[in-house]
């Protein structure tokens, strides 16, 4: 649950580096934490136009672009001339605006957000007090995002936490810390960020650590590498669910594979292919051949010592008298 709310935040500092037209030093930024990342241009979802893509990181390099990343050398202060975005305000706003004008309050957001537009014939909303006035309203404070992202992580050290570390929370404080951290990300980002993994933290979480105490038991992190490798698996392939394939099939197998060799403990190494490969098979078998010959020797070295000890101390029996050869004297 961590990765996926850590991975929707991160995707909302991408977007915002793209409408701010600061890539580069999203680039930059994360090439200097050492996280590999890079945007890609791909297609949309009906094969036309071009849409903007980028690398989706798993769970331990979302940990340290969470513990490192300088957001404030990504993202500027958004500013929105002379009035707020209509579609920005939270529905309890945009119901108390539409009650000022005698409108219907009834729907879901984009109702309401598309009737108050057609109202205003515009997409912004004058600032109350005086419809007159321009002033600029903040869109976008890098310093909400970067206390965003440190209370989150309060939380996902708790969502880890044994009973007894400095990090965990009891039932009522976790509750009461993610339900505060709720409104600011609604706050600070937008409604429609909301997603079901952080309705899940704020308002469930707290029930399953009232019962179980302690939350990484019931983590589903496992499920999602084991999600993330058969992906990998299959977009690295090179039949990818071509006519009559059964990919499906072929990734489950591949597993299987994979779990009976750690069953059984046996070493699969790939394969050395591509230029002078019959040479470097040949230099890498030498080595072993070497290694195994050392092997040998130092076991002959501890025989003897071995020996060399059981000789001594035989001799120092018969000395004394001690050794029973079987004869009675």
């Amino acid at each position: 649950m961590g990765m996926r709310i850590r991975g929707k935040m991160l995707n909302q500092v991408v977007m915002w580096a793209i409408n701010q037209q600061r890539t580069d030093h999203l680039l930059k930024a994360m090439k200097d934490i050492g996280v590999p990342f890079r945007l890609m241009e791909g297609t949309g979802d009906d094969g036309k136009g071009s849409i903007k893509t980028w690398s989706q990181l798993n769970a331990k390099q979302l940990e340290r672009v969470f513990a490192k990343l300088d957001l404030k050398a990504v993202l500027r202060d958004t500013w929105n001339e002379r009035g707020r975005a209509v579609t920005s305000l939270p529905v309890a706003e945009l119901k108390i605006e539409l009650r000022k004008r005698g409108l219907p309050e009834t729907g879901y957001k984009r109702d309401l957000v598309k009737r108050l537009t057609e109202f205003l014939q515009s997409d912004k909303i004058p600032l109350p007090g005086d419809e007159d006035e321009d002033e600029d309203v903040p869109i976008l404070l890098v310093d909400n995002v970067v206390q965003l992202w440190k209370d989150f992580e309060v939380l996902a050290v708790a969502m880890k936490a044994k009973p007894g570390d400095s990090g965990h929370l009891s039932a009522s404080s976790f509750k009461e810390k993610a339900l505060c951290w709720g409104r600011s990300f609604r706050q600070v980002t937008f409604d429609e960020h909301v997603t079901p993994y952080i309705h899940t933290m704020c308002y469930h979480l707290p029930q399953f650590l009232d019962k179980y105490r302690y939350l990484n038991d019931l983590s589903c992190e496992s499920v999602e590498q084991k999600n993330h490798t058969q992906n990998r698996r299959f977009h690295h392939g090179s039949q990818r669910s071509g006519r009559g394939s059964m990919w499906t099939q072929q990734v489950m197998e591949y597993e299987n594979r994979d779990l009976f060799g750690i069953l059984h403990d046996l070493d699969r190494k790939k394969a050395i292919m591509g230029p002078n490969a019959a040479q470097r098979r040949a230099a890498l078998q030498e080595a072993q051949d070497e290694g195994e010959e050392q092997e040998e020797d130092g076991e002959e070295g501890e025989e003897q010592e071995e020996d060399g000890e059981e000789g001594d101390d035989d001799r120092y029996r018969e000395d004394d008298g001690l050794w029973d050869d079987g004869d009675e004297s």
